[in-house]
């Protein structure tokens, strides 16, 4: 066999290369610094110098994957790893590809699967099953097995698992976790029990992967934990953005990030593009297969995602995004219903200006500040709804349709007495529940600082003071129910219950 070191030196696949190859009488081939960055040069390397085994970081083997091969080349096995592959190989390649997966801490290889040519296209290549003396386990958050299908943590353990990390004790009993006999009766399944039992203790490591098993028993990577992140109280993984975009035929490669700025959450799609497309077209595509929340702000096109030494994506080397637009498209507002709309967006999006042409959506905006937009150009006199500004996200165009309303210069004043049911509330009564306490509440707080019962009391009435559907009070007549709101002061008194004494 005629192998190659391709890997930099400082990526764990650089040992896993050669040393198997040295053991087992083949010889090494290693390319110059110029054929490992392209990769047309690197295909036609690796047929010249008849090369019959290679590994290529996941990123350069995409790439090389995209190219024709000449019917002459004797590579037999491409393996890839190192970050997630997203596509299977085309039809017709003259080579086997094997997708890898495996952490450091685990050393180099912890599952491996072929990826068949004709695997569906509609989800990303497996990353196979566990090597042999390898465990792998899909955890939740208390160390409870998942089903098959949904996502929980990669835990490994086995023979390659390492000791820990040098002089960092803390980090090592973070990650390094042990799971006894007695843990494995109450956390896991029959399944995972026995190889648990299989000795006293089991050292796992938490990989921070997360992953689901298929049907077929392989498994599937989804992403990093870390990679999950939550913006405006909705959680989202970032690597289902890019496996969606990737779905659209002018997207070559793509990288979502989240950026923040005063105090500003922002989802961000860099697009290596394969053909001419505008921010636009991209986010209409997303709009009717991903919900509001998971739809990016900005779209920044780049002729190449940045990587790291190891053939990784750079995160932390992805430029900010440029939410202000180019001065030569900039024109001023002209008439006091585009003055109004310029200062509301620019106080949101936190920009200097804003222009009559500049899009929304393409400065930042997004369906939960459109939400703000049109509350604040109602409180101006401006009558809006978010439907126009969907379908007019320029100044100008929804000034043009803007009507006018009374300026709100105050709000509701104090509400007391005798309301009439709302229509949901009449509902409710019409039910008939049963239950005496349907209609009650309750919540256990534990506070970590000395608790000022006095100020407590007083931030409570306070609340009951501005809030007045806190006062309401639902009586039974002769009518039927009706609903009263009573004076601030007049509600049910704080009752105080010490419970120090009892034991927990």
């Amino acid at each position: 066999d005629r192998a190659t070191q391709i890997a930099g030196p400082g990526f764990d696949a650089s040992v896993w290369e050669l040393w198997p190859y040295l053991t087992a009488g083949a010889s090494i081939h290693i390319p110059d610094d110029d054929t490992r960055a392209s990769p047309s040069q690197l295909r036609d390397w690796l047929v010249s110098k008849a090369i019959t085994i290679a590994f290529l970081p996941t990123p350069l083997a995409e790439s090389v994957l995209a190219l024709e091969w000449p019917g002459e080349t004797v590579l037999r096995t491409l393996l890839t790893g190192g970050d997630k592959l997203h596509l299977p190989p085309p039809p017709g390649l003259p080579f086997a590809l094997i997708n890898n997966y495996g952490p450091t801490e685990y050393t180099v290889v912890t599952t491996s699967g072929l990826v068949p040519p004709n695997a569906s296209v509609d989800k990303a290549p497996s990353i196979g099953r566990p090597v042999a003396n390898t465990q792998l386990y899909l955890l939740d958050p208390h160390l409870q097995p998942v089903p098959v299908g949904v996502p929980g943590e990669l835990h490994v353990g086995g023979a390659g698992l390492a000791r820990g990390y040098l002089n960092r004790p803390e980090l090592t009993a973070e990650k390094f976790i042990e799971v006894n006999s007695e843990h494995a009766e109450r956390s896991v399944n029959s399944v995972h029990r026995s190889l648990f039992t299989a000795s006293r203790t089991t050292r796992l490591y938490k990989t921070g992967d997360l992953c689901r098993y298929r049907p077929d028993g392989n498994v599937e990577f989804l992403g990093r934990l870390d990679h999950q992140v939550k913006i405006r109280g909705f959680r989202v993984e970032l690597g289902e953005i890019e496996n969606v975009l990737r779905g659209h035929a002018a997207v070559q490669d793509v990288a979502a990030w989240v950026w923040e700025e005063a105090g500003s959450k922002r989802l961000v799609a860099y697009v290596v593009p394969a053909a001419e497309v505008s921010a636009a077209e991209l986010r209409a595509f997303l709009q009717g297969k991903l919900p509001d929340h998971m739809i990016p702000t900005a779209f920044v096109m780049l002729e190449a995602l940045p990587l790291t030494a190891n053939g990784k994506v750079d995160r932390k080397a992805l430029p900010a995004p440029d939410w202000t637009p180019a001065e030569r498209n900039y024109i001023a507002p002209r008439t006091p219903k585009e003055e109004t709309l310029a200062a509301i967006w620019s106080q949101l999006l936190s920009l200097k200006q804003v222009g009559t042409g500049d899009n929304f959506f393409e400065l930042g905006g997004d369906s939960i500040l459109s939400i703000q937009v049109i509350a604040r150009a109602n409180q101006a006199g401006l009558c809006l709804t978010p439907r126009q500004l969907f379908e007019h996200p320029t100044i100008a165009g929804l000034a043009a349709v803007a009507g006018t309303t009374q300026i709100i210069h105050a709000e509701q004043g104090l509400v007391t007495g005798e309301v009439p049911l709302t229509p949901i509330q009449r509902w409710f009564f019409e039910q008939e529940f049963a239950g005496p306490y349907h209609w009650n509440q309750s919540v256990l707080l534990e506070v970590r600082q000395p608790l000022d019962r006095v100020k407590l009391e007083a931030a409570v009435r306070q609340l009951l003071a501005h809030h007045d559907s806190l006062r309401s009070r639902f009586e039974h007549v002769e009518a039927g129910w009706q609903q009263n709101i009573v004076a601030p002061g007049e509600e049910t008194p704080l009752d105080w219950f010490d419970l120090t004494s009892l034991s927990n």
